[in-house]
């Protein structure tokens, strides 16, 4: 018995949309001690408003964070960033929007 070909099914992550964001602690100082774990594998593309709360039509599988900035500059860092399985790649972006 061969196996030709294989299916991967994951659950939507529990901040998929943006009315369900994971909320960010954010570092004061340069530690770095403060990090998130998380992964878009199962995110589906939210819908909406793109200047609220949307998705423009390239991010497919997109995941909301919230935080309050303690500074006017803000640095994130990614770390581990790995292609999920079968995506034939990766492309990152991120968007910041404010909230009002």
């Amino acid at each position: 018995m061969f196996l030709l070909d294989a299916s991967y099914f994951y659950c939507p992550p529990t901040n998929d949309e943006c009315s369900a964001p994971i909320s960010l602690s954010v570092n004061t100082d340069d530690s770095c001690t403060l990090v998130t774990s998380a992964s878009n594998a199962g995110a589906t593309e939210s819908t909406g408003d793109p200047n609220t709360c949307g998705a423009s039509s390239n991010n497919t599988n997109d995941v909301w964070f919230d935080f309050v900035a303690t500074s006017d500059v803000i640095i994130l860092e990614y770390l581990n960033v790995t292609d999920a399985i079968q995506s034939g790649g990766s492309i990152q972006a991120t968007e910041l929007l404010e909230s009002i």
